[in-house]
């Protein structure tokens, strides 16, 4: 796995490489693990008898992929609105919601398959 990672970082250019350590090993990039694995108790929870809510547990390892996923998902969000932005401005409210709905037009966004409408964020 190191090997790897270590391939990917040494074809990243200079401001990619420094903004993949910052994302990696910034305590502000890191989601909170602990309010992730209650959403999702919450709704496991949902699906499950109502009787026995403290028969369900949520795993570490579920909870850690999911903030991963979280992670990479705002990661994705954040380089896309950068792309749409055609200033050196911070980014603005709008250039996110762009930037959501072109991710949303592209089809990488988890359970929004063909044939499910649903509004676009304006």
């Amino acid at each position: 796995r190191n090997e790897a990672i270590n391939k990917v970082v040494s074809e990243m250019t200079d401001e990619q490489r420094e903004r993949f350590n910052l994302f990696r090993t910034g305590s502000s990039c890191k989601p909170p693990q602990k309010r992730i694995k209650e959403m999702m108790l919450k709704t496991v929870q949902g699906y499950s008898d109502r009787n026995k809510p403290d028969s369900i547990t949520v795993q570490e390892a579920a909870a850690f992929v999911a903030t991963a996923a979280a992670k990479l998902f705002i990661a994705d969000l954040l380089e896309t609105a950068k792309s749409l932005n055609d200033t050196d401005q911070p980014l603005t409210p709008s250039l996110i919601y762009l930037a959501y709905n072109e991710i949303d037009n592209a089809g990488k966004i988890p359970g929004r398959g063909p044939g499910i409408k649903r509004a676009m964020i304006k």
